[in-house]
Formats: structure tokens, C-alpha cells, sequence
């Protein structure tokens, strides 16, 4: 077929597609509130971004003994794509089940980290692979951190999606991490770091179906607000 590898980049190239068309069904699905529909369109952009980013990547005829230069620019490019996804799965959480400072501080931090991250790989010449897996699963669970107003906000039922998503990208990452399973061919590569890219696709479906069913739908600030018990007693019917 031409492509470096056949597995990984189809897979991402695929997940590319679905994600520029969840994205259009996401916009039209907040269109009538410009703050839903600002972070909703930085989430859909993370998405085609990283899983566009890294289909090329795997699917040029590029090593890195050959064309090094080449080599390094789109793999630092897929591995940026991947801070970046984790910072705009997070965004329109953030902007729609949170308020207040609560909301400030978790956009900033988790932007913050994920433009730090960015910079970092592109200015050290070579970062250890561990090190790049480690920050981006730290940054995904850091995003869990308001959990309590998620919860407030959704509902467990709602929350068992960011679970499912959050298991899931973490055994991916293991895999990475470990290299398991080994290389098979059947007949193309398929080992780790396909088993990997299985998972960040999945783990991605599993953020869409939350955010398209629960948090875009999601209108209610008053879980933020003053608790009854610690309103005024001014505040009650004369």
C-alpha cells in the first residue's frame, strides 16, 4: 500500500473523518449559545488535528535514519496534536459544567500544561518517548479534578463515559509503555503501539458520546451557585 504504517494511519486517518463529522453534528447541536459552541469548535478542531496528525505521520514513506529532519518535524507534530487533544476534550467540560473560579482556574492550568508541554517538545532535541506518555495521561486525569461538580452537574450515570474514556486511554498509554503485545504481522504490523492507537480512538468515542449527550445538552449553572443552606435568609418569600 505505500504507507509506513498501514494499521496505525488508516486507523487515525478514519478516526479523522468521524471526527470532522461529530464535530459539524456538535456546532449545530449548540448553535444557539456562542460560548457552547466556541469550545465545542476548539474540541472538534483537537480531534481532527491529532487524529490527522498522526495518520500522515504513520503514513509517509519517512524513517528516521533516512530523513531525520522530516522524521522529527511530524512526529513532534503528531505528539503536539496530542497535548492539544487533551487540553480541548477538557474545554468545553470546563466551560459548560463549571463557573466561576472553579472554571478560570481549570482552563488555565490545563491549557497552560498542555502549551508548556508543547514548547518542551519542541525545543528539547529528543525527550525520552516515557516521559511524553507520562504527561499526557497526567494531564488527562488532572482534568478529573472538579470531579465533584461534574458529578453535581450530570449525574453518575452521565460520569460512567469519562470513566470508560479515562480506562481506556490509560491502557493504551500501558501498552505504549510496556510494549505489549509484541509485533505480529497479519499481514501488516500490529503490536503495541496499534493496540495503542485502538485505544485512543475508543477513548475518544467514549468523551464524544458524553460531551454530545450530557454536557452540550447541559443548561444549569445553579449546582455552582451558593448552596440553599448558605443563601440569606433575605432571599426567602416574606
Amino acid at each position: 500500500m505505500g504507507l509506513r504504517d498501514p494499521f496505525s494511519s488508516i486507523s487515525h486517518l478514519l478516526t479523522a473523518i468521524w471526527a470532522l463529522y461529530v464535530t459539524v453534528l456538535m456546532l449545530r447541536q449548540s448553535h444557539r449559545n456562542s460560548m457552547k459552541r466556541f469550545s465545542t469548535f476548539v474540541y472538534g478542531l483537537s480531534m481532527v488535528c491529532l487524529y490527522s496528525a498522526s495518520g500522515l505521520f504513520h503514513a509517509l514513506p519517512i524513517s528516521q535514519e533516512a530523513h531525520p529532519l522530516a522524521f522529527r518535524f511530524f512526529q513532534r507534530l503528531d505528539m503536539s496534536a496530542i497535548y492539544i487533544l487533551i487540553a480541548g476534550t477538557n474545554t468545553p467540560i470546563i466551560v459548560m459544567l463549571l463557573r466561576g473560579f472553579p472554571l478560570r482556574a481549570s482552563i488555565c492550568i490545563m491549557w497552560m500544561l498542555a502549551f508548556s508541554a508543547v514548547l518542551v517538545l519542541w525545543i528539547l532535541e529528543k525527550p525520552p518517548h516515557y516521559v511524553i506518555v507520562i504527561i499526557s495521561l497526567s494531564m488527562g486525569w488532572i482534568g478529573i479534578l472538579p470531579m465533584v461538580y461534574y458529578y453535581r452537574a450530570v449525574g453518575s450515570w452521565a460520569m460512567n463515559y469519562v470513566w470508560v474514556g479515562g480506562i481506556l486511554y490509560s491502557l493504551g498509554a500501558t501498552c505504549e509503555l510496556t510494549e505489549w503485545p509484541e509485533n505480529m504481522y497479519i499481514p501488516f504490523r500490529f503490536g503495541s503501539h496499534e493496540v495503542f492507537h485502538v485505544f485512543s480512538s475508543a477513548g475518544s468515542f467514549a468523551f464524544y458520546f458524553f460531551i454530545s449527550r450530557h454536557v452540550i445538552p447541559y443548561s444549569g449553572p445553579d449546582h455552582l451557585e451558593v448552596p440553599p443552606e448558605a443563601r440569606s435568609d433575605s432571599t426567602s418569600p416574606v
